[in-house]
């Protein structure tokens, strides 16, 4: 059953994650894997990066944000980046490569030089493009394969001279233009538009930059303006020149003292130019001194735009952490064009197929109908391809701000709007006429007034948060152009209606560039609703501030703008103590922008006619003051927006974990995964669950639901804290001590833990005291604490002895006074340890925690033995160490990483008293160990004719033996011990044994030379001695060492074949020799000798190829090691290997 729940969760998980993939499922045709390319191409390197920036960053973040929402009919869209580090023969080389390539559509590129270079290319191609920053005509001129998303050289100069004439009111001017094709193009499209205006041009400058060193250049811009000087009577100069040049230009004529008015197209408009002028102390100095009052067209003003420009900007500057440029907002709209593109266009597959029907696509939006609505408004293209634009921006730089101009002017292209405006013309009284509007021909431009609109908020106070409405202070004033009824502005969320009528302030015809501005500043006090605008806010967070509008004028005729120039943005408005200090809550963020609302006409005939919709727009200047709790908490932190889907998606992962529990190993990560995921869930869920009750019940039953939620966040560390204890405690105590935690403990701690919590639930939920409930649970405490004191005592003590570990089941140890014993188990009350005997032991954990405590085994499961051997007092003690000392180093059983220890203690009464001390493995062994090596070492010490000592005082008389020194060896006893030998007759034995001729080496000594031709054997009397063979180039190693009753020299023996090893003498040693004439006839008598020496021969020459064959192995590796180290080095220091190729 329980197997059957968790299937049916793990079914569960999957489908709700699958929710998130439905989209892509119904989408999972032979073409939803594949990808849809486009291109950009700009300088994405060298000195002109930041060109390119400007376009890529706002097409990376549209891109991201489609492919984010599932791409275009399940296809992702991919970018392809192309730099052509904004040059011709470079832009060409990427042209190519844009054509080999998947890219659909290209953006790009930057300058109008390099667009009008590759535009051929891509025309002969088909490859549709749109730029958004050339603006020279050639770009789009007779080539209907390349687009331009912003008004034109010929756009801008027209627009200018319209501007210069009719809200400049300037009847003459003069130009100064660049002989390039931005310059010239722009030029020609100001002349002919100004001479229609009858503007007339009193001088023209122009320079030739190609070629030309910037000395010369700047040689000539001082001409110029010392030309412009003599002249006397310029008043205005027109600007047909990149940004680079007019900084230079703009400074000389400045340095002359003269008074005149520069105005320059979209090179000029653009926030960043009065960087240009950074390098002149002067503009350090006097911020504004060289930029002030430069009039420049532009395509895009962030004060004045509407909403989407408004989030474009603050989405941008989430991403990159500073402010688009003017070049990014219209990059932005061009991929968002792109886009609608690739997906009504009827993408087939083919890319020159899809290429086509791409480009055919643009060229069909080409009215205002179907024209798209971007950020920088609405765009739709003409038969040339370029941006059609009913208005373009004028912005004046200000204190090294680039700010809208107090008049805009755009075209009126509604044809009804401008019927009936000429039929109001005609038939209206005593020729009176709309100031707002200005004719030129068949053209009708409506001027937008610019009210720069600021505020200081002084106080917050009566914060209601039951009626959601508070009582604000503050100062708001307007600059301004014209005149201006504020009775009209209304307060869209004042409580009660705020007539502004009694400015505090007054200010008329200030002139200001050139501009004349009116100033107004009113102290305003009132009730204002709060959460007023539509935005989403976390819960428990609300909005405090103002929004306001003109009633009766729409965003065509008046915009508010935001003083960028009068107020301060960083400004902590916490620091100024806007709100009480005894107010729970704190200002985390506030915002002042301008945006659009639009409101329904309701059928008003005098509207009917402006617009083809239901709904006109007014221009909008908000105050957005964000307040929370002035507490800290994590709680309720998700955006409403995001919460659901948090919450579906940690479900699921949630569900999959619990129901495939048992395949995962139960890790920290695992349980802190769990944690986090529970953490989100419960988070997620208050937030969806408030909100979705927030108007449906009273707010009685709505506290009920937040106590709940209080309780919840209290319960679930308790929880989760109870099983980290369980699983990182109790199951690891488990584990190491192989018995079960008590079920008691367990609870004990379990019920601890929640009293604790349940104790913080009544004090911080319900806000109550708890002293007395604390002071009760003490004394029941210390009652059961006496009942089980003894018990607890030997459970605690046996928690010590789990985490110290002082030793581990199967090791010996000594507890107190107790024999030395193996631990064979433990529990929470008693340890058990078993004897030599195999009777088992139990000792309370209390005792064995305070005893002192021996482990025999706790260092590598190793040990000492200490053994003393009394020997006859006859025998010489350097021998007797001698033999032992060769008898431990050849036992199997003693470790041979640690050096074995004998000692001569000195003479007893009756012997010699020696004390060996060998280093052994397993403990359980020890009386196995020590029986073993005491065999062994009176047999070698019989061998070596050395006698046992006797106590006299035991035994006064020993019959048939004479006390006396060193007794011989017994030859005979030692030949019958040699087991090639006990094969042979007695006589055989009898007669060897008197053959045998001894002689003794001492530590060091060669025995036995390789190559020396030899026929005699050798056996080992005493001593040790270790055998040596050569393994090439006069290089030899320890193939074996061998003992007392061993042999080598075999193969001499036998075969008269020169010595194949070097016998050298590890200790002190005796040996025999045998020769073949010793032994000829009796291993003709006796084949079985010969036997055994052919299979002793076989084995130790096996023995040593293995030995000699694992040498090379190792020395190979070793070479080969050095070989790559080598080379490393080469390479490393760049030194090229003689040896390779």
């Amino acid at each position: 059953m329980i197997k059957k729940n968790k299937w049916i969760y793990a079914l569960l998980g999957i489908f709700i994650m699958n929710l998130f993939s439905i989209k892509f499922a119904f989408a999972s045709n032979g073409e939803a894997s594949t990808n849809l390319y486009i291109a950009v191409a700009g300088p994405m390197s060298g000195s002109k990066k930041y060109k390119g920036l400007e376009i890529l960053e706002p097409i990376k973040m549209y891109i991201e944000k489609i492919n984010h929402r599932g791409g275009i009919n399940g296809k992702t869209i991919k970018l392809l980046v192309f730099d052509d580090q904004d040059k011709v023969d470079i832009g060409l080389q990427k042209a190519k490569e844009i054509e080999r390539s998947k890219a659909l559509i290209v953006l790009g590129h930057r300058s109008s030089n390099v667009c009008i270079a590759v535009g051929k290319y891509y025309k002969d191609k088909k490859i549709p493009v749109i730029t958004s920053t050339a603006t020279a005509d050639l770009v789009t001129k007779n080539n209907d394969w390349y687009f331009r998303g912003i008004i034109s050289n010929s756009g801008q100069g027209k627009f200018l001279s319209y501007y210069i004439k009719n809200i400049l009111h300037k009847d003459n001017i003069s130009i100064i233009y660049d002989q390039d094709e931005y310059g010239k193009s722009l030029v020609s499209a100001f002349e002919k538009s100004a001479t229609f205006l009858k503007l007339s041009i009193d001088k023209k400058w122009s320079f030739q930059k190609e070629g030309v060193t910037k000395n010369s250049l700047n040689q000539t811009f001082k001409k110029i303006a010392l030309e412009v000087q003599k002249k006397n009577d310029v008043q205005t100069i027109f600007l047909a020149v990149h940004d680079v040049e007019a900084a230079p230009i703009i400074k000389q004529i400045k340095d002359l003292n003269l008074n005149i008015m520069f105005i320059g197209g979209a090179s000029i408009g653009k926030a960043t130019f009065w960087k240009r002028f950074l390098k002149y102390p002067e503009e350090r100095l006097s911020p504004g001194y060289y930029s002030d009052g430069i009039y420049a067209v532009t395509n895009f003003m962030f004060d004045t735009s509407n909403q989407h420009a408004q989030e474009f900007r603050r989405l941008f500057i989430n991403k990159y952490q500073k402010k688009p440029h003017t070049a990014s907002a219209a990059s932005y709209d061009i991929i968002a064009i792109a886009i609608e593109a690739l997906k009504h266009a009827g993408i087939s597959g083919d890319v020159k197929t899809d290429r086509v029907k791409i480009k055919n696509y643009l060229a069909s939006i080409n009215t205002l109908q179907n024209a798209f609505p971007g950020v920088t408004g609405l765009t739709y293209f003409d038969n040339d391809g370029n941006a059609v634009r009913n208005t373009s921006p004028i912005g004046i730089f200000d204190r090294q701000k680039f700010i809208s101009a107090p008049i805009q002017i755009s075209e009126i292209n509604n044809l009804r709007e401008i019927a009936t405006i000429k039929t109001k013309i005609k038939t209206s009284q005593d020729n009176v006429q709309d100031k707002s509007l200005v004719s030129n021909g068949n053209k009708l431009f409506r001027q937008t007034k610019v009210v720069y609109t600021g505020l200081e908020l002084n106080t917050v106070s009566d914060l209601n948060m039951d009626d959601m409405v508070c009582h604000l202070d503050f100062h708001i004033w307007f600059r301004f152009a014209g005149e201006l009824n504020f009775k009209d502005i209304r307060f869209n969320n004042a409580v009660e209606p705020i007539v502004l009528d009694k400015p505090s302030i007054i200010k008329n015809s200030m002139i200001h560039f050139g501009s004349e501005y009116n100033y107004r500043l009113f102290h305003v006090q009132g009730k204002f609703k709060m959460n007023f605008y539509d935005t989403l806010l976390p819960y428990g967070r609300h909005l405090l501030g103002f929004s306001l509008k003109h009633k009766r004028l729409s965003r065509e005729h008046i915009i508010f703008a935001t003083d960028v120039l009068s107020m301060d943005f960083s400004e902590d408005l916490n620091l100024k103590n806007i709100l009480s200090s005894t107010s729970k809550w704190k200002i985390y963020k506030s915002q002042f922008f301008q945006d659009t609302e639009k409101c329904n006409i309701y059928g008003n005939p005098d509207l009917l006619n402006n617009t083809s919709k239901k709904f006109i727009n007014y221009s909008r200047f908000n105050t957005l003051v964000f307040i929370e709790p002035n507490n800290f908490t994590l709680r309720r932190n998700f955006a409403e927006s995001t919460a659901p889907y948090i919450f579906t998606s940690s479900l699921a992962i949630f569900i999959c974990i619990f129901s495939f529990y048992s395949f995962f190993k139960k890790t920290a990560l695992l349980f802190v995964v769990q944690l986090i995921l529970i953490s989100i869930l419960l988070h997620s869920s208050e937030i969806l669950i408030l909100n979705f009750l927030l108007d449906k019940i009273n707010k009685q039953f709505f506290s009920y639901v937040f106590i709940f939620y209080d309780i919840l966040w209290w319960m679930f560390p308790a929880i989760y804290l109870c099983k980290g204890i369980e699983q990182f405690l109790w199951i690891p105590l488990e584990k190491k001590t192989k018995h079960e935690v008590p079920q008691l403990v367990r609870h004990c701690v379990s019920i601890i833990v929640y009293v604790l919590f349940f104790f913080c639930i009544i004090a911080f939920v319900f806000d109550q005291k708890i002293t007395s409930l604390l002071a009760s649970t003490g004394v029941i405490a210390m009652i059961i604490g006496l009942a089980i004191q003894i018990n607890i005592s030997n459970i605690f003590s046996g928690i010590a002895i789990a985490m110290e570990q002082p030793f581990a089941l199967d090791d010996w140890v000594k507890i107190g006074d107790f024999d030395e014993a193996k631990v064979v188990g433990m529990n929470w009350r008693t340890t058990q340890f078993q004897k030599r005997d195999n009777t088992i032991m139990s000792i309370p954990n209390s005792e064995v925690g305070s005893a002192s405590l021996i482990n025999y085994q706790q260092q590598g499961n190793v040990y000492e033995l200490l053994i003393r051997l009394h020997v006859d007092p006859a025998h010489d003690p350097e021998r007797v160490i001698k033999i032992i000392l060769d008898v431990l180093n050849l036992s199997p059983l003693v470790v041979k990483k640690y050096k074995p220890i004998c000692r001569f203690n000195g003479y007893t009464e009756y012997s010699g008293e020696y004390v060996v001390i060998p280093i052994f493995c397993d403990y359980s062994k020890k009386n196995i160990h020590k029986g073993d090596i005491i065999l062994h070492i009176w047999k070698e010490l019989h061998r070596a004719g050395i006698r046992q000592a006797i106590n006299l005082s035991e035994f006064h008389m020993i019959k048939g033996k004479k006390k006396g020194g060193e007794k011989k060896t017994n030859m005979l006893s030692f030949v019958e011990g040699v087991d090639i030998f006990k094969a042979l007759p007695k006589e055989a034995k009898i007669y060897l044994s008197q053959c045998m001729r001894h002689k003794r080496y001492k530590a060091g000594e060669t025995i036995v030379k390789d190559g020396d031709v030899a026929n005699s054997l050798f056996i080992i009397v005493e001593g040790t001695v270790s055998i040596n063979v050569n393994v090439g180039n006069g290089e030899y190693i320890e193939t074996n060492r061998i003992g007392a009753g061993n042999y080598f020299g075999e193969m001499a023996l036998l075969t008269g074949a020169p010595r194949t090893a070097n016998i050298v003498a590890i200790s002190d040693t005796v040996i025999c020799e045998i020769t073949r004439s010793d032994i000829a006839t009796f291993v003709e008598k006796y084949p079985k000798i010969n036997t055994n020496f052919n299979e002793k021969l076989s084995r130790r020459i096996k023995e040593n190829e293995k030995i000699i064959k694992k040498n090379k192995e190792i020395k190979q590796k070793r070479k080969e090691s050095n070989t790559d180290f080598h080379k490393k080095i080469m390479k490393f220091f760049g030194v090229r290997d003689g040896n390779s190729d």
